[in-house]
């Protein structure tokens, strides 16, 4: 009988520690989640605005944005149209990273949208897009000049 007692006391050991174990493991994952999520919410991110802009026929409304974060991603958006062409035309628009003296140190062009044809449509026009992370406390403004 104390046998028993004793294999009893010891299988409820075992399973009391596994169920600790289960609980612990869940309790990690949440926290791995959370901590995730506070990394992606304190992130640095800087936001520029741009006016209108006007290449030949070509328009973007006022009102572009980018968003470039500490990571090195960044997010443009703006709406662009044509005003003549009816064979398509496509923007071209030239993104330059620029320090504190004006110097460029960072440039992309950005193609879209493609195939812009002068029936009154306002298209909408985003790209995500890196640059070199090391790059994004020296930025200090960023210009946007467009050909199409």
């Amino acid at each position: 009988m104390k046998t028993k007692t004793n294999l009893l006391k010891q299988v409820f050991l075992l399973a009391m520690l596994f169920i600790v174990s289960l609980n612990s493991l869940n309790h990690a994952a949440v926290a791995s989640s959370t901590t995730d999520k506070e990394k992606l919410r304190a992130q640095a991110s800087k936001h520029y605005d741009f006016g209108e802009l006007r290449s030949g026929d070509c328009v973007m409304q006022a009102g572009g944005k980018l968003d470039i974060f500490s990571d090195g991603h960044a997010e443009f958006r703006a709406t662009v149209w044509t005003n003549h062409t009816h064979s398509g035309d496509t923007w071209h628009h030239h993104v330059y990273f620029k320090d504190a003296a004006g110097a460029v140190i960072f440039q992309i062009t950005l193609e879209g949208p493609n195939h812009m044809n002068d029936d009154g449509t306002r298209y909408a026009f985003s790209s995500n897009f890196n640059f070199p992370a090391g790059l994004f406390g020296v930025v200090s403004v960023v210009a946007v000049e467009g050909s199409c």
